[in-house]
């Protein structure tokens, strides 16, 4: 006699999987992105997703739109290479279902020690 087992898919272990492919960058929250490999770090809130806000940020430096962008500004008086990929979500927040951007925050050059 064989006996055959079977994966039993619940509603649970089915949320699970669900939540895992979440990107991590594709929620709002506070994020942080590192200025090449130097100390100083970027540090934003945004009430959009995380990674359409780096994209702008993106946009903004590659025009050297200081007057929009302390991320652009920052690279014009320093030289330093921002390292995008190392672009981490500190926290995630709550959903803000009409994607203001008045709820955008932002504080920069942000030093560890």
């Amino acid at each position: 006699m064989k006996v055959i087992t079977k994966e039993k898919k619940t509603l649970f272990t089915n949320l699970l999987t669900q939540h895992e492919k979440t990107d991590k960058l594709e929620c709002l929250g506070v994020y942080r992105i590192k200025y090449g490999s130097y100390e100083q770090k970027y540090i934003g809130v945004t009430g959009r997703k995380i990674g359409l806000r780096i994209k702008e940020h993106q946009g903004l430096c590659r025009n050297m739109d200081t007057k929009r962008s302390e991320i652009a500004e920052h690279i014009a008086r320093t030289e330093h290479e921002i390292d995008w990929k190392s672009t981490e979500r500190l926290a995630a927040c709550g959903e803000n279902p009409r994607g203001d951007r008045n709820t955008d925050r932002e504080r920069s050059n942000e030093q560890e020690t």
